[in-house]
């Protein structure tokens, strides 16, 4: 059977639904002379992994595989310029730029956490929740999109040379009310003199 496999030019490759992913790496390198060891193959989502064969995914005739490069171990840290941010209500205050290196498998919570870190910023673990806040205390973006804090900047493509934006949410307590702990929402009265 024919199958497409799409990475910076698509190519179509004659293989058997019992056929080795190994065996399909190997026709892939000879198709595009892309290294086996630099491929990295997915289908419907999934990354099709050594030991399988393509039935196991189902895979089927005229099916299409997406190629991309793996990042090799041992990479050079990224070197990244940050653009923090506060926000406090409607306002935002631009701070200046940081520069940190880290390496392609790092997540990005713990980018957030270097951030916080060369910014002397409270770590948001010690920070009290608001009540009716449930919004996370931070977000990072890259080309406009939200990176999710368990992501890795591999997994969310951020290059070496990369500019991201990370955003740390202050909260101005008018109209809010810290929640105590063991203290119910209902159990509280608010008044002027609480402010």
């Amino acid at each position: 059977m024919k199958i497409f496999v799409r990475g910076d030019r698509t190519v179509s490759v004659a293989v058997e639904p019992c056929q080795s992913v190994e065996s399909l790496i190997s026709t892939i390198e000879e198709a595009t002379g892309i290294p086996s060891t630099e491929q990295r193959l997915s289908y419907a989502g999934k990354e099709l992994v050594v030991g399988h064969s393509l039935s196991t995914y189902s895979i089927e005739a005229d099916s299409t595989l997406d190629l991309s490069l793996r990042l090799l171990g041992g990479a050079k840290n990224l070197q990244l310029t940050i653009k923090p941010r506060e926000s406090m209500e409607t306002k935002t205050e631009m701070l200046d730029d940081i520069k940190l290196a880290l390496p392609p498998t790092a997540r990005v919570a713990d980018l957030q956490k270097e951030i916080e870190i060369k910014l002397g910023w409270e770590p948001t673990d010690k920070l009290e929740r608001l009540e009716g806040f449930t919004d996370p205390w931070e977000a990072t973006v890259f080309k406009g999109r939200l990176m999710l804090p368990e992501k890795t900047l591999e997994e969310c493509g951020v290059p070496s040379g990369a500019q991201l934006t990370s955003v740390r949410r202050v909260l101005v307590p008018e109209g809010w009310r810290i929640i105590k702990e063991g203290e119910e929402e209902d159990d509280y009265t608010s008044s002027d003199e609480d402010w």
